[in-house]
């Protein structure tokens, strides 16, 4: 195994809503969304300066009377890094996933993430949801599990783990390592509240486990030292 050396990682994400048209049978939801990492140094091993997606979010939700529904996403954007925008760099991930409502408080979902051009092709997607109260929300599922308590309107209190095995880029044309892919597992705890008329704080904290590098020339994955993180943003409601 090899390992990195010592680096730290800034990010900064986020997005919003573009178009929202229910109908029906059905409901479109179109977002835009950004997320950009910024590396202190190479690890020795090499590691880009930066790296982002910008990709809009195109999801399709089909119901029918029985308690099931399709749901078809799209991520159309370029994944790479920062400066070097070109369509060699642009994909299109797709998940398609049906649902079973079982009854109000419970349903279940089954389905697959695609990743055309990607070296992780396929990963799935399965999970359970259960809401006993208004108060309670409960998610067992893969690639993310979520508990979130709500004692009031606008107030979440959440706690999770997500793993992340998808996470790809493609590089300068002029870096010998052409692409990098990341994995990691994330335990957090997180808030989200009501600072101002339309103005929400978002704020999370927790630990990174599991976690590696990986490039397509075909070097044996760079395992990386556990670390914590913590993640301040602010959510805005336009109208």
């Amino acid at each position: 195994q090899n390992s990195a050396d010592e680096f730290s990682v800034s990010r900064i994400n986020g997005g919003g809503g573009l178009l929202y048209v229910r109908g029906d049978y059905g409901a479109l939801d179109i977002t835009g969304n950004y997320d950009a990492r910024f590396f202190s140094g190479d690890g020795g091993i090499g590691l880009p300066d930066n790296v982002y997606d910008l990709h809009l979010g195109l999801a399709y939700i089909a119901r029918n009377m029985n308690g099931q529904a399709a749901r078809i996403a799209m991520s159309p954007g370029f994944y790479s890094e920062l400066g070097d925008i070109s369509t060699d760099d642009s994909f299109i991930p797709f998940d398609v996933r049906g649902i079973q409502t079982i009854n109000e408080q419970f349903s279940l979902y089954l389905g697959v993430a695609v990743f055309p051009g990607f070296e992780e092709t396929i990963d799935p997607r399965f999970g359970a949801r259960y809401a006993p109260t208004d108060e309670w929300l409960l998610d067992i599922a893969y690639p993310e599990s979520r508990v979130t308590y709500s004692p009031q309107p606008e107030l979440d209190i959440y706690a999770g783990i997500k793993g992340d095995q998808t996470s790809e880029w493609k590089l300068d044309d002029d870096n010998e390592l052409d692409t990098m892919r990341y994995n990691e597992i994330r335990a957090y705890l997180g808030v989200e509240a009501p600072i101002a008329e339309d103005l929400r704080l978002l704020c999370q904290a927790g630990g990174v486990f599991d976690r590696s590098f990986d490039f397509e020339d075909g070097f044996v994955p760079y395992d990386i030292d556990d670390a914590w993180f913590i993640s301040i943003g602010l959510g805005i409601a336009l109208e």
